[in-house]
């Protein structure tokens, strides 16, 4: 049982086997199947793949490398933290907090507007980033800007950053419209280190300048309406406004805007008349500022003489006059000499007319804080006669007179500054321009010689020592003291500008009295002849004896007839008869010349004498007894004396007294009508057509040699013709250069005011703006002027053009 049943079993155990061989069998061959359909797909997918690589691998390449890069960070940032990051840290209380706060560039929280809560005064001091940076300016954190919104941009913030390392403040580190919260923090560096060094720096970025000035700016014009403490600074503020003027005049916005902001503070609730006192500085030394403007429209209101001193002032500061160098070299000298030639043409005062344009001021704050485009203006009822030239012109024709009182004295300390105020420079003046204590002695000499009435003999030397420091005699100084003693009414002989000699210390000279409206100032023909002769019969009289003064006078009388002398030259010839007198010429060296003169020169000589000698008809004892000697010396026969005199009379002359005597033939007495001497009018006419003759031989024998070795003076250099005009704006010329200078005065003006300014100027107003306008888009790009009733000025463009 157990047998067969293990045959059934074995029987079933096969078939089972069977039909499980037979399965597999079928697997095997299905599978077979199927991988030779995969292996099929598997050939075509690749046969897919190499021909997209090929078509489109580069497209393939950078689709499958961006899927990757998202695959990866996927993974980073979605991988689950370890169990070790996810335990809880024990919770630590720490020993000590430590709160650092760092500078920050971050907008500040606006905390007001009341400049009181940030102004620091000139007496406080700030310290910010390391640095004492002085007081009157805003310090803080807050103060909101006037009207813009946002932080007030002079307000200096201690909690911005600030660079470190910056030395120096020249470097342009500021944007157009600077403020110190938008600053980077190496300009707020510069302007910090600008601030801490006194702000004093010419050298320093002028935008550093501009942000210091928009606080006093707002100070001033904003502040000052509600706070009593800011209303008491503003004298501090105006001083601290010209020194920054005075140091950045370079500047031409910088001066224009603190130049108008300045105006704008003096002359609110002004109602004194500026022209009757002495007129304000010029603005930088040079330009006129609203006050003179509103003194000058006063004076013309009034109707009152412009005085000198406002006159000067003018000249000086109206932007279209040209100063010489001696205007700038020695303005003291100059100003008086102005002075002077003003009052001779105009007495009290030029009175000026009035026109049409009226005065006003207008300022543009310059700081960013204000409205923009607002401008704060004051309107008079006056002229504005500053903007008229025909004035302007008649005082620079003054000022062209003045130059040549001063050009020596310029010249003279121009090479040597040291020299300024020395006897000797001050030589080279006229008289009323030198300093007080030398015309004080020149007036006390001028005192002497009009009480007495003779000339006054003095040594040179004595003469020479009232004055110290006149160390060394040249022909050019002596000139300029002679001219100075003659302005004093003064005339001194020997004279080097009427033929005398340079004198020594021990040489006389005689001074006289000799009014300076009627004096000479250089020898007449007439004159040179008559002293020469003088001094010839003067050396032939005492060649052999005194000669009394008697005889002299005589001379003297027949000389000054003859040769119809002036006044003036008649009171020389007596001072020269004075000190020939006093100090006979001795012929020692000049017999020889004389009788080297050839034959025609001495003829000429000789018969000069005889034309003098027969001057009233009689030829006396004496005066035949000189015209011997002078033939004598020049080697001719005296006796062809006699014949000359004879042979030159028109009738019987009288050569000596005759005897008691009978004689057929006596010599009559000549005829007079009367006692006075009269002149034939036919030998003056002869006399002094031989005068230059005779003076040119005499001079060649009296004037050989001085005897005395003068210093040689240098030729002057010349004057620059002029050396502060002012320079041309934008290529233009003279005429509209200066005609942009007045305009620029204000943003806008009336067609009328212009057209009259234009027509005063000799210029076509739509001719002159289009050519201003040119000018102006050929250089910043846009026109200057816009409009065409009111005309206005694009304050950019004004800026850019005199920055």
């Amino acid at each position: 049982m157990g047998f067969c049943a293990s045959e059934g079993d074995a029987a079933q155990s096969a078939a089972a086997c069977n039909a499980g061989i037979t399965a597999d069998a079928g697997r095997r061959a299905m599978g077979k199947r199927k991988n030779s359909t995969g292996g099929v797909i598997f050939l075509a997918g690749i046969g897919i793949v190499v021909y997209l690589l090929v078509n489109y691998g580069t497209a393939i390449l950078v689709i499958a490398g961006v899927i990757a890069a998202i695959w990866i960070i996927y993974k980073i940032f979605s991988s689950p933290k370890s169990p070790e990051s996810r335990l809880p840290r024990p919770e630590e209380k720490p020993l000590a907090t430590i709160k650092i706060t760092l500078p920050t560039d971050s907008t500040p929280s606006i905390r007001g507007n009341n400049g009181d809560d940030f102004w620091k005064p000139a007496a406080q001091s700030s310290r910010v980033a390391g640095l004492e940076i002085g007081g009157t300016l805003y310090v803080g954190r807050g103060l909101s800007s006037i009207a813009q919104g946002g932080p007030e941009p002079a307000l200096v913030d201690p909690k911005l950053r600030v660079a470190s390392g910056i030395e120096e403040c020249s470097v342009r580190r500021l944007s157009y419209w600077p403020s110190y919260s938008g600053a980077s923090p190496e300009a707020r560096a510069g302007y910090l280190r600008w601030l801490s060094t006194g702000r004093n720096d010419p050298n320093a970025d002028i935008g550093y300048v501009f942000l210091f000035f928009y606080g006093l700016e707002r100070r001033a014009l904003y502040d000052a309406k509600t706070s009593g403490r800011a209303k008491a600074e503003i004298p501090e503020i105006l001083r601290e406004t010209e020194r920054l003027l005075s140091i950045y005049r370079n500047s031409g916005s910088f001066q224009g805007y603190a130049g108008s902001f300045l105006d704008l503070l003096r002359v609110q609730n002004l109602t004194e008349k500026l022209y009757e006192k002495e007129p304000p500085p010029l603005l930088n030394g040079r330009y006129i500022t609203l006050l003179h403007r509103l003194g000058l429209a006063q004076c013309a209101a009034d109707g009152k003489p412009l005085p000198a001193s406002w006159a000067y002032t003018w000249v000086r500061g109206d932007p279209t006059t040209r100063l010489r160098t001696p205007a700038v070299r020695c303005p003291e000298e100059f100003m008086r000499a102005f002075f002077l030639h003003y009052r001779e043409e105009y007495k009290d005062g030029l009175i000026l007319p009035q026109n049409r344009t009226r005065l006003k001021l207008e300022h543009r704050p310059a700081s960013p804080s204000f409205t923009s485009g607002r401008d704060l203006s004051l309107k008079f009822d006056l002229s504005d006669v500053s903007v008229l030239s025909a004035p302007v012109k008649k005082l620079q024709k003054i000022a062209d007179e003045s130059y040549p009182d001063v050009e020596a004295y310029s010249r003279c300390i121009g090479k040597d500054g040291s020299r300024s105020g020395s006897f000797e420079a001050v030589l080279e003046l006229p008289l009323f321009l030198w300093p007080e204590g030398y015309r004080q002695k020149i007036e006390k000499l001028g005192e002497r010689v009009r009480n007495g009435n003779a000339p006054v003999p003095v040594s040179f030397g004595k003469l020479q020592s009232l004055f110290p420091g006149w160390d060394t005699v040249t022909r050019q100084k002596l000139q300029g003291f002679n001219r100075a003693l003659s302005e004093a009414d003064i005339g001194v002989e020997p004279d080097i500008r009427f033929g005398g000699k340079m004198p020594t210390a021990q040489s006389p000279v005689m001074l006289f009295h000799d009014d300076r409206k009627s004096a000479i100032q250089s020898a007449s023909t007439g004159y040179a002849a008559a002293a020469l002769t003088m001094q010839l019969a003067v050396a032939v009289a005492a060649s052999d004896g005194a000669v009394s003064e008697g005889e002299e006078a005589h001379l003297t009388q027949k000389l000054q007839d003859w040769l119809d002398l002036s006044e003036s030259e008649r009171r020389r010839l007596r001072a020269c008869m004075r000190l020939l007198i006093a100090v006979p010429p001795k012929l020692t060296g000049y017999k020889k010349r004389l009788q080297d003169l050839d034959l025609i020169s001495r003829d000429s000589l000789t018969d000069f004498l005889v034309h003098i000698a027969q001057a009233d008809a009689v030829v006396n004892t004496a005066e035949m007894k000189t015209i011997e000697k002078v033939f004598g010396l020049l080697g001719l026969d005296k006796k062809t004396a006699y014949s000359k005199v004879h042979i030159a009379a028109t009738e019987p002359v009288t050569v000596r007294p005759g005897q008691d005597a009978p004689a057929c033939f006596p010599i009559p007495k000549p005829a007079r009508a009367d006692a006075r001497v009269l002149l034939d009018p036919a030998k003056v006419a002869a006399l002094k057509a031989d005068s230059e003759r005779v003076a040119s031989i005499l001079s060649s024998i009296f004037n050989e040699d001085s005897g005395q070795a003068e210093p040689t003076a240098p030729l002057p250099e010349p004057e620059p013709v002029e050396e502060l005009s002012e320079p041309p704006i934008m290529g233009l010329d003279p005429e509209h250069s200066a005609f942009l200078r007045v305009l620029v005065g204000s943003t806008t003006w009336s067609r009328a005011d212009l057209e009259e300014l234009s027509q005063d100027r000799g210029l076509m107003l739509d001719g002159a703006i289009e050519r201003m306008n040119d000018a102006a888009c050929e250089l910043y790009g846009k026109p200057l002027f816009e409009g065409d009733d009111p005309i206005e000025l694009d304050p950019e463009v004004v800026r850019e053009v005199f920055n």
